[in-house]
């Protein structure tokens, strides 16, 4: 992934780069117009435009980023597989609600309960383990120092005599922490981003299901 990114780099520089000398020779060219209008226009051959068409080609004879470059999306962050899922769980909890303000003798459904309901269920999978690796985390960070203070004091209390034996089980305990905090805060920092991700795709493939069924009559007076 490191290599993809370095060569999406060189290339946006290499561009730069290229759009800069040409922006520089382009204001050179209108300096000498200005000081000496009687030239006329300079012509190319004066410049050297040759070395930004040699850039031109050597650019494009480098390798250009694909799609299969990309990072692959899991098939359970996709559209294809979360819109259909949203669907069903929308309306089951439609229908579900529908049923109990019958019951009720409700006017009305309230559509943001439903909606939000609806996106709990599709993020709570990987939501909630991030709030876990989270919860690991923090008690991680508070411990860590707690454990640290331990020791000193150990230290302080025994200045010359050895405190091998009082002081390894803080110093396994700081270590584990350690390994503990590393893997709450990538753990939890994966999780909150799938289920970010997950939540916007679910979301933008409703949205845009439901404005392409719209008819003429129904898209009049929206906006973009």
């Amino acid at each position: 992934m490191n290599g993809i990114l370095k060569k999406g780099a060189s290339i946006h520089r290499h561009t730069k780069q290229r759009q800069k000398r040409r922006r520089t020779l382009i204001e050179e060219r209108e300096r000498q117009l200005r000081q000496n209008p009687a030239a006329g226009v300079p012509a190319d051959d004066d410049f050297d435009l040759d070395e930004i068409d040699d850039d031109d080609e050597s650019l494009e004879g480098q390798q250009q980023l694909t799609h299969a470059d990309l990072f692959a999306t899991p098939i359970c962050m996709r559209a294809a597989s979360l819109q259909p899922k949203f669907n069903s769980i929308y309306n089951a909890k439609k229908t579900a609600e529908e049923a109990q303000a019958t019951k009720k003798k409700k006017k009305r459904v309230n559509p943001n309960k439903t909606l939000t309901s609806t996106l709990w269920t599709i993020a709570s999978p990987t939501f909630v383990p991030a709030g876990f690796c989270q919860l690991i985390t923090v008690v991680a960070q508070v411990s860590i120092p707690l454990f640290v203070w331990r020791l000193l004091r150990i230290l302080e209390e025994n200045p010359a005599q050895s405190v091998f034996v009082a002081a390894i089980p803080y110093v396994i305990s700081i270590f584990i922490m350690d390994i503990l905090n590393a893997y709450g805060t990538h753990r939890q920092k994966y999780l909150a981003l799938r289920s970010g991700v997950t939540l916007r795709v679910s979301l933008l493939s409703a949205i845009y299901e439901r404005v392409l069924q719209l008819t003429p009559e129904g898209r009049a007076g929206l906006t973009t």
